[in-house]
């Protein structure tokens, strides 16, 4: 790769690589907090947007029930935490309609999968051993 020398009367002599400097492009594209997207990519339509935008509220939604269902376990009121931890599974997995994919995302499904453990805790505090194992089941295949 040839590099190009850039000298001038005033700046000490400096040596532009083109590699590095598409290097360091990418990299402050891609770790750019303040940009929704890449700045090679098309701008995004109204509806993508929107869909982002609800997307982010569902999971916002999601963490507010999933912190909310641990105070009220670890406060013992065991029957709201497992509600709450319900209403967040629903919201995750869209009624049931969408279960991530495990090697696609594991994230999504860890987070699920914390989230059955977490209700089976509750539901073996209520005395419901059946459910509490199911949930456990769940929790299980939702990784693997």
């Amino acid at each position: 790769m040839q590099s190009i020398s850039l000298t001038s009367n005033h700046a000490p002599r400096r040596v532009f690589d083109p590699a590095v400097a598409l290097s360091v492009l990418i990299h402050e594209a891609s770790s750019s907090t303040s940009r929704s997207q890449s700045p090679f990519s098309p701008p995004k339509s109204k509806a993508e947007e929107a869909g982002e935008r609800i997307h982010l509220e569902l999971r916002q939604k999601i963490t507010y029930l999933r912190d909310t269902a641990k105070s009220s376990y670890t406060e013992k009121r065991y029957k709201d935490s497992v509600a709450m931890y319900t209403e967040a599974i629903i919201l995750h997995t869209n009624n049931f309609t969408s279960l991530p994919k495990p090697l696609k995302n594991p994230t999504e499904s860890e987070a699920l999968a914390s989230m059955y453990g977490n209700r089976a805790a509750g539901l073996m505090m209520l005395g419901a051993f059946k459910a509490a194992a199911n949930d456990c089941g769940q929790g299980l295949s939702s990784i693997w």
